[in-house]
């Protein structure tokens, strides 16, 4: 059956179409306020009131950043010196093995212990570091560093040993037994206990040197001054009353012990005697005189073939 109902023809719709546009012509058109203030929902909250909050306190970060910096910095140093300082973490013991030569004040400065409280905290301490600058000493050839978990320190130094004084460019070396200079000394009367060495060379034959004045008779060494190198081949021995004894290249332990035995020294010491050339171990010794002593010559050479009492 069909059913009554509004008649929807045009031309009973025609009325009411324009009467619906006749209305909406009479509303007003929304301000830009009001299509796009922000509300108080999600979507309004992530694209208007975040950014502004963001930029507000990077405005006032800006405003205050030298300030609130500094009382970081500050706060952050407080809280590290508090950490560092504590006892736990304190190195309690320094042990030090093979210093000789090396200053005690060098080797605290190197490993950067406070000099007025000795202090060093195990957080501080860059073991790599504290043995970069224990080798920049002349004396220390190598050095061990290690921190044990009980705060003991353990240094081992390998130390260069000085083994004689040399002259050279005006200047007085500490040298060691490879011969290389460590530093200047004041001049041979620094160590009384070092064989005193001159001449070009000299210090690369250090050892031959060492041997020779170990190995020479006990009353001869005493006597012995210096030690000077001739063309980089053989030596002169300079007595403490200036006589020279010229030694031979080849021989000149033997040549030494025989001058030893024979005790020449106390024989020409009345002489003008200035040097005794003992570089022909085959031939008679060779003497030089002072200018002018010409006359003693024969008093020498009969002093030289006088017995010894003591023999």
């Amino acid at each position: 059956m069909r059913e009554v109902g509004d008649d929807l023809s045009p031309a009973n719709t025609a009325p009411r179409r324009r009467e619906r546009l006749s209305d909406d012509a009479g509303d007003t058109q929304p301000s830009l306020w009001s299509r796009f203030r922000p509300r108080w929902n999600v979507r309004d909250g992530i694209t208007f009131w975040l950014p502004i909050a963001i930029v507000s306190v990077a405005a006032v970060c800006a405003a205050y950043w030298t300030e609130i910096r500094s009382a970081t910095a500050t706060r952050v140093e407080a809280i590290r010196e508090a950490v560092v300082s504590h006892p736990d973490f304190s190195v309690r013991r320094v042990e030090i093995e093979g210093r000789k030569q090396t200053s005690r004040d060098f080797v605290m400065d190197a490993l950067s212990i406070d000099a007025e409280r000795r202090t060093l905290s195990s957080l501080d301490l860059d073991v790599a570091a504290a043995r970069a600058r224990l080798i920049e000493s002349p004396w220390i050839n190598d050095a061990k560093v290690a921190l044990d978990p009980s705060g003991t320190l353990r240094l081992r130094l390998s130390e260069r040993k000085p083994a004689a004084i040399w002259r050279a460019s005006g200047a007085y070396w500490l040298i060691d037994e490879q011969g290389e200079p460590v530093v200047t000394t004041d001049g041979p009367d620094a160590r009384l206990d070092l064989p005193y060495l001159l001449g070009t060379g000299a210090n690369e034959a250090v050892g031959e040197a060492r041997i020779l004045l170990a190995s020479a008779p006990n009353h001869v060494a005493k006597e012995i001054l210096a030690l000077v190198r001739r063309g980089g081949r053989r030596w002169d021995v300079v007595s403490r009353h200036g006589f020279v004894i010229k030694l031979p290249a080849e021989g000149a332990l033997d040549a030494l012990r025989a001058y030893g035995r024979s005790n020449l020294g106390e024989r020409l010491k009345p002489l003008a005697v200035l040097a005794l050339d003992l570089r022909r171990p085959d031939e008679p010794p060779v003497l030089s005189l002072e200018h002018g002593t010409n006359d003693l010559r024969l008093d020498a050479l009969a002093e030289l073939r006088k017995p010894d009492p003591k023999r």
